[in-house]
């Protein structure tokens, strides 16, 4: 089972609380710190991927779509701006 960015930052918060005990033992602590570590890593990692996966699915839905007709939206505005000469007096 695969863990979130989100699940990894709180899984390292975790750790750091361990890691900040003093009533641990030291090599203890330090153990816990280097897993902090490694869960920030995972959870730095996790974001990227998201991000990376968010970006290409944004892509690939804008390669799906149409693209806009470029003679239908101007050719309106145009219109009525020229038709807007002519009923001003």
């Amino acid at each position: 089972m695969s863990l979130k960015a989100e699940q990894h930052s709180q899984i390292a918060a975790a750790y750091e609380q361990g890691a900040a005990d003093g009533s641990l033992p030291a090599q203890t602590r330090a153990a816990f710190a280097r897993k902090a570590d490694w869960f920030r890593l995972l959870a730095r990692v996790g974001e990227k991927r998201e991000r990376a996966a968010l970006i290409a699915s944004e892509a690939k839905r804008k390669a799906h779509e149409p693209p806009p007709n470029p003679f239908l939206a101007p050719a309106k505005q145009r219109r009525w701006r020229f038709a807007a000469r002519f009923t001003q007096s």
